[in-house]
């Protein structure tokens, strides 16, 4: 059921829910696709649904170089401020600010019919003809009722989890996480949360000891920890008992080497985000909304040594050994998949560290090897000749520039790298560095400390734009705009998101290790985009 919805009366629920589905989804409350058109031609269906314009929150967005206004309850069905001192009056900020101030002229509020004359007809409440961008819709009277019903509920209060003086979090921890991969997390969290109070006190007591103090709220952040205990399946349940507790505005960060199903499942019934956990394998489902990515973890993996594989002139076959761990074995079913349709015959087997030797023997000189590994099994690889052609094995699985492959490995072997390379990333990463030697933080496992330092960053960046009325949605559709213009990347090479897109980094290079003694690493391809 919508957020929106939950607190109407059944009928009125009804109508709202078909108009939610209009909106979102392009369908007439008969079943029929919604139809429309535009100075392109027609579209129907979900080519033509609001969302894809005016955004989930209602708050708008840009097309091109053109301003999509907001159709939110409070935006639409109110007059638009005419001048600056009108909109400093209401505090009003976010998308209605470049009306504000003379983009477009002053209107009317809507109402249901004139509302209506705009989907229809593109006319405004002033009566002034909209921009062509804006489609002409086809709608019955039952159809127009039930939008106009949704629209009146749309980003009409904050969303859970926001006062005007708190911003209720919380981070979730999968069991079985290693304690101080957990540690590094939750302290980089915690000295980020510090941090946040800290600046937003001061700034609240120097507005008010101006004169011209600002309308701005400083919000204090308050920071739960979620673990989770046992199977997977019951994950679901324990979130939504701590939900009901205590709600979240969002889920900063968090920790996962394998299963995060339950948790976007969660989050998609909830309409709570979970922004940038730090997670092998994360699975954003196709058109999920609320789970935000750094990177498509040991599935971009499986899309790089995928393509590097179909490179091989005469690929023989290619043997997959990967542990018992879930995130081990859905990467080898994802190469198996990427590589259908070529010649090369995939075999995966599942191994132990006790009897990986076993297994890379049976590799012949025209096969290619991949381990999706653990540092255990890479540390059973000792004593072990490696195989003639090429091995490829997972950054992060196996630790990356860490990874303790033995020396003789560490001549042929090629790691998946999904970072900027280290040489290249010093001058990103050195603020991260200093911030951590200031809070006496020691670097002990710089993928986890960093993501969770830049969940914090990115997540205090895009907070901060959002108008009074605080939406979930909004949130992330400002992580959609951009993600890193003003928050450095850190160990990343960019971090960019676009509409739709859940994944922020989208790349990774093929590297060796420069000696078979040390950790450094040199480029065998260029950045690739599977």
């Amino acid at each position: 059921m919508s957020l929106l919805a939950s607190a109407l009366t059944s009928a009125d629920r009804s109508e709202v829910q078909l108009g939610e589905r209009i909106y979102r989804e392009g369908v007439l409350v008969s079943g029929a696709p919604l139809q429309a058109r535009r100075a392109s031609g027609d579209v129907s269906g979900a080519e033509a649904a609001c969302v894809l314009c005016h955004r989930r929150s209602g708050l708008g967005g840009t097309e091109g170089a053109r301003l999509v206004p907001p159709v939110a309850a409070r935006f639409l069905f109110t007059a638009r401020a005419a001048t600056a001192a009108e909109m400093d009056r209401g505090h009003t900020r976010g998308p209605d600010l470049a009306h504000a101030f003379g983009r477009d002229r002053p209107r009317p509020p809507y109402s249901e019919s004139s509302v209506l004359d705009a989907i229809r007809g593109g006319r405004s409440s002033s009566g002034d003809t909209l921009d062509p961008l804006m489609p002409r819709y086809v709608l019955g009277p039952q159809d127009g009722r039930a939008l106009v019903a949704y629209l009146r509920q749309l980003s009409t209060r904050p969303s859970p989890g926001v006062s005007d003086t708190i911003v209720r979090l919380a981070t979730i921890v999968a069991p079985d996480v290693d304690p101080v991969r957990k540690r590094a997390l939750l302290d980089v969290l915690q000295a980020e949360v510090t941090l946040h109070n800290a600046a937003a006190r001061l700034d609240q007591l120097r507005d008010q000891s101006s004169p011209g103090a600002s309308h701005v709220r400083y919000r204090r952040w308050e920071l739960e920890v979620w673990p989770l205990e046992g199977p997977a399946p019951g994950w679901e349940a324990q979130l939504a008992s701590r939900y009901k507790a205590h709600p979240p505005f969002a889920l900063l960060s968090g920790l996962s080497e394998g299963e995060w199903g339950p948790v976007e499942r969660f989050a998609e019934r909830t309409g709570v985000p979970v922004w940038f956990p730090s997670v092998d394998l994360p699975p954003a489902a196709e058109g999920e909304f609320y789970s935000i990515y750094f990177s498509g973890g040991v599935g971009l993996e499986a899309g790089v040594i995928a393509r590097r594989l179909t490179e091989i002139p005469r690929p023989g076959r290619v043997l997959v050994l990967h542990g018992s761990g879930l995130a081990e074995q859905q990467a080898a079913q994802l190469l198996d998949q990427k590589m259908e349709g070529t010649k090369a015959r995939v075999e995966q087997r599942q191994v132990e560290p006790a009897s990986v030797a076993a297994a890379v023997a049976t590799v012949g000189p025209a096969d290619a090897l991949v381990l999706f590994a653990r540092p255990a099994m890479l540390r059973a690889l000792d004593g072990v000749a490696p195989p003639a052609g090429p091995t490829y094995v997972s950054g992060l699985l196996g630790g990356a520039d860490a990874a303790p492959l033995p020396p003789a490995w560490k001549r042929s072997a090629l790691v998946v790298y999904p970072f900027e390379l280290p040489e290249r990333r010093k001058g990103n990463a050195s603020r991260f560095q200093a911030w951590m030697r200031a809070r006496n933080l020691p670097i002990v496992d710089e993928r986890v400390q960093a993501e969770a330092y830049l969940a914090a960053q990115l997540f205090s960046a895009r907070f901060e734009e959002l108008s009074e009325s605080i939406q979930r949605e909004q949130l992330v559709e400002r992580a959609e705009s951009f993600v890193a213009e003003h928050v450095s990347p850190v160990i990343f090479r960019s971090l960019q998101l676009g509409v739709g897109q859940r994944f922020a980094s989208k790349g990774a290079y093929v590297v060796r290790f420069a000696s078979p003694e040390g950790t450094a690493l040199r480029a065998e391809s260029e950045w690739i985009v599977p």
